[in-house]
């Protein structure tokens, strides 16, 4: 079947991740196409953007470059553009990603779409993301707070 033009759409997201220090790029590359995957398009490219904080090692940008190539490698997905600058007073990477996918319009399920009665399916746990930040980059924190070492390494493994 032929598709017209105004038969697609591209959607798209922008997502920031702050506070995760333990692969940040491959979190923030997740992140963005999951929100594109759950409206059912698949993600095709994307775009990060990497904050850094004011006081920096350049391992730091060799490390998150790493995470948003394994994460896009995974995802099938193509870096296609992106910036690299300065957060002015943060003490913590910033990696915004840009996903990008082309979808059917009759496909594509947006929030306008639910109706009540409408079922709602969760295959993973509600608060994945922060559980994945706190766990990765908030360990020690945890620790002091009792929480077991193997629900830790479950949570970000």
């Amino acid at each position: 079947m032929m598709l017209a033009d105004d038969d697609l759409v591209i959607v798209a997201h922008s997502d920031p991740t702050v506070g995760a220090l333990k692969k940040i790029g491959w979190l923030a590359v997740h992140i963005a196409c999951n929100d594109i995957a759950t409206v059912g398009v698949r993600p095709r490219w994307i775009l990060p953007t990497i904050l850094l904080p004011e006081k920096w090692r350049e391992e730091m940008v060799d490390v998150i470059t790493k995470n948003i190539d394994e994460a896009a490698r995974e995802l099938g997905v193509a870096v296609v553009g992106g910036h690299t600058g300065y957060a002015i007073g943060s003490s913590w990477p910033i990696v915004v990603v840009t996903a990008i996918g082309v979808g059917r319009r009759d496909k594509v399920l947006t929030s306008a779409c639910a109706r009540p009665g409408d079922v709602v399916y969760v295959t993973k746990g509600a608060g994945i993301e922060g559980t994945a930040i706190l766990a990765s980059g908030f360990k020690a924190v945890l620790v002091s707070k009792r929480v077991d070492r193997e629900i830790i390494r479950r949570a970000f493994p």
